[in-house]
Parts: structure tokens; sequence; C-alpha cells
């Protein structure tokens, strides 16, 4: 007569051998996205120009981050204020998120945004928050660079004083260079 741990090490091979047999069959797996995604890269130079307290505020920064299929990108900017308004100093910064219509024709169009924080002052002491909206039209030069034009509205909370003086419209001019 056979013993119990005979009869498992026999169930168990069975079902191994099942396994093995199943696994060997050509199948087609399912998943979820069934396409190749491009991944690349881009990099840009932004000069953004804005009003604080009604004068003209002129801002330079950078902003870099990873490019999926062509279409939409997810990465890191900061800008600082390069005009000696009122004599203070300001910056932010924070994620950023773009989408890009039709990214393969020589003009599109991309919609972006900006969520992070920033400061204003001397010594960087009284921090904000920062949201900024903006549609860009893009201008691809080459495979790896394209000229932006945008606009858009930097919304400013937290700040000291009214919140309304470093909020306001902006306009913005960026070289890109990436793996479009």
């Amino acid at each position: 007569m056979c013993s119990f741990p005979t009869r498992c090490v026999t169930f168990f091979g069975v079902v191994l051998l099942v396994a093995v047999a199943a696994s060997a069959q050509e199948s087609e797996q399912e998943v979820l996205v069934d396409r190749v995604y491009h991944s690349g890269y881009s990099f840009a130079v932004d000069v953004k120009f804005s009003e604080i307290g009604g004068d003209f505020a002129n801002f330079v920064g950078f902003r870099g981050g990873w490019l999926i299929n062509h279409r939409f990108l997810i990465g890191v900017a900061g800008y600082g204020k390069t005009t000696g308004i009122d004599h203070s100093q300001m910056g932010y910064g924070g994620l950023t998120l773009e989408s890009f219509l039709f990214p393969e024709r020589r003009w599109n169009v991309s919609i972006a945004g900006l969520i992070g924080g920033g400061a204003i002052s001397w010594d960087w002491s009284n921090p904000f928050f920062v949201g900024e909206p903006e549609a860009k039209l893009n201008l691809n030069l080459s495979k790896r660079w394209r000229l932006s034009f945008g606009g858009g509205y930097r919304f400013v909370g937290g700040a000291p004083g009214p919140d309304d003086r470093l909020s306001g419209f902006v306009g913005d001019v960026a070289i890109r260079f990436g793996s479009f």
C-alpha cells in the first residue's frame, strides 16, 4: 500500500507536470497596455514676462523632464526674478506637467502646468504656494530643438501681503533641447 508521503509527492508531481505542459503552449499573454512607448527627455531655458504689483517683472528659469510617447512630459521647473522691483528677490518652482497635441507637426500646441512653491524677500523667509497653467505654441526646429511661445496665469497663495500682487498673467519664450 502507498503511504501518505508517497501520495503527496505523486499529487504534486502530477500538478507540476500539468503546469509545465500548460506553460509550454504558445499563447498570447493578455496585458493592460499593449503598445510600445517612446521614452525621451526635454530640457528648456525659459524667459518669462509678467507683472508684480503693477510693475514689469522678468523671470529666467530652467525646466526639464521625462517625455513619454512624444505626448506627455513630467518634470521639474524653477524660475528666479531678474528685475529689481522693490528691491526684493523672488523665486518659484515645482512639478511641471505638459501635454502635446500633434507633436509630429512643425507647429504644435501644448498645455502645461506648474504646481509648487516659492519665496519672496531679502532672506527668502516668506514662502508661498504657486500654480501656473499655460498654453504653448511650439515650433519644431529640428529633431532635437524646439522653440516655444506661451501664455498663462500665475496663481499665488499664502504670500505676505495681498496675494494678487504676485499673481498675474505670464508670457513665456523658451528654447528646448531633447529627444522628442
